[in-house]
């Protein structure tokens, strides 16, 4: 990762992206070694403040059924309109 706090990962089918992007969340744990942020253990974040540091853009677009600002809000509960149009306006400049 940078020191932005963001990173790709780019590999071949196989290569263990998936796997790696499940450990960081903790959507399963190690067998054995760690994984660590900042070297601190991700088993030692409180697992709801953890997910909600982390973001994800698939390889798949899914637009779900609603408005553009119902899927740009989508996973962000209590989310304002002013949050949602600084979201578009993010997109709309990459």
């Amino acid at each position: 990762m940078n020191s932005q706090g963001s990173g790709t990962g780019l590999g071949p089918t196989g290569g263990g992206k998936s796997t790696i992007i499940s450990l960081i969340p903790r959507f399963y744990d190690t067998t054995s070694g760690t994984v660590e942020i900042d070297g601190v253990d991700v088993r030692d974040y409180k697992l709801q403040w953890l997910r909600s540091q982390i973001g994800y853009v698939l390889q798949e677009t899914v637009l779900f059924r609603g408005t553009v600002r119902d899927n740009i809000a989508y996973g962000r509960e209590g989310a304002t309109q002013e949050a949602n149009h600084r979201g578009r306006e993010t997109r709309e400049c990459r």
